[in-house]
């Protein structure tokens, strides 16, 4: 899937209709991980977000990391399930385990999102 920002807020999701609980993947030590591809570099900050319904979710900045990656590899990144946590999400009542949003130009191409337990330490992002 290729996601392509032209200005303004926007974001892509995948989400659930009914909200589920990943306490029991949190105690586990699960994080959410995806395969993607920075296609052009962001121009304002992005944020990846776990959402437990408005106003509700937990927030982390990736502006600086999709910055930093060169365009057009793919590679695996990783995020504890406590970083969403610590960000405010209530992780009994996940809507949707991963929302990227920005308002400025942006592209990234993702070919796998999923929750795994021990994914490769190389892969593993900082909560900061």
């Amino acid at each position: 899937m290729q996601a392509e920002w032209n200005g303004g807020l926007g974001q892509i999701y995948w989400q659930q209709s009914v909200a589920a609980d990943l306490t029991p993947l949190l105690e586990d030590g699960y994080s959410l991980s995806l395969v993607a591809r920075i296609d052009e570099k962001p121009k304002k900050s992005v944020d990846l977000k776990m959402d437990c319904g408005y106003p509700c979710g937990g927030a982390l900045n990736m502006t600086k990391l999709f910055k930093a990656v060169p365009e057009g590899q793919w590679f695996r990144m990783s995020f504890s399930l406590g970083c969403f946590k610590e960000a405010g999400a209530n992780m009994a009542n996940i809507f949707s385990p991963m929302v990227i949003m920005t308002k400025g130009k942006f592209a990234i191409s993702i070919s796998e999102v999923r929750l795994l337990k021990n994914p490769p330490a190389e892969s593993v992002v900082d909560c900061s």
